[in-house]
């Protein structure tokens, strides 16, 4: 049998830390907020309201898309430098964000990854 070369190496995967990553992918799924990720895949900092009008969605219902988003682990909270002091900015972890060659943003979730 002939020597064969060694397997290419596999691209590096981030750690999956969802112990449940069905319920990131229902999360993802939902159309309002896989706007809100495309919005935020940049590394932006938003509040619910900014992503509200880049979204065309009302300010009561992305605030509820944010929380699920951050409570199934795919956005965080942050406090930029000088926030308002009653906002919430959400943010994607930067351990999630990347940039194709052709520069534009893709999130590995180390689950799925998503391409804009």
């Amino acid at each position: 049998m002939p020597d064969l070369p060694p397997p290419d190496p596999a691209p590096p995967v981030p750690v999956a830390e969802f112990p449940n990553p069905v319920r990131l992918l229902e999360a993802i799924a939902d159309p309002v907020r896989y706007e809100a990720l495309r919005a935020l895949a940049t590394g932006l900092y938003l509040t619910p309201l900014e992503l509200a009008k880049k979204v065309q969605a009302s300010h009561d219902n992305m605030a509820k898309h944010m929380r699920l988003l951050k409570a199934r682990g795919a956005v965080q909270l942050v406090r930029p430098e000088n926030p308002d002091g009653r906002a919430q900015y959400y943010q994607i972890p930067a351990r999630f964000r990347q940039t194709t060659d052709t520069g534009r943003p893709l999130l590995d979730y180390g689950v799925c990854v998503i391409r804009f």
